[in-house]
């Protein structure tokens, strides 16, 4: 199980996985424990070549309980009825789409953060990564 460092040092449980490989959940004992567990999976769906792929991976979570949510394209009725939460995010061009797609996922870290009363005005470490001259 991977953790990242959280606003305020406390560890946040996070588990990256590739489209790729989603389907190991089913036959990898250990993936599948991670899904069994009541944690969020969140979804980058936009409405590009890979979507029929990421619509099966939601599927594929969602049969084994998870809870989902999903970043897709302004318009997309597919994955809205099957996932628990939606961010919409608008369409634009292919190379953009990790650009637009960072904000509401910034925007959802920072409510996280916040809700979990982490003081978010001074992240931890902050000195490390700034180089005064």
């Amino acid at each position: 199980m991977e953790e990242i460092r959280g606003m305020g040092g406390t560890p946040a449980h996070a588990i990256p996985i590739a489209n790729t490989i989603i389907k190991e959940i089913s036959v990898n004992p250990q993936m599948k424990k991670k899904f069994e567990i009541n944690v969020p999976v969140v979804v980058i769906a936009p409405h590009d070549e890979m979507y029929q792929k990421v619509l099966s991976n939601i599927q594929e979570i969602k049969a084994r309980k998870g809870k989902v949510i999903a970043l897709v394209s302004k318009g997309d009725d597919t994955i809205s009825k099957i996932a628990d939460e939606v961010i919409e995010i608008p369409q634009t061009l292919e190379c953009l789409e990790p650009l637009v797609a960072s904000i509401p996922l910034q925007l959802l870290a920072y409510h996280i953060a916040v809700c979990k009363g982490k003081n978010v005005d001074q992240p931890r470490n902050l000195a490390k990564s700034v180089t005064v001259e």
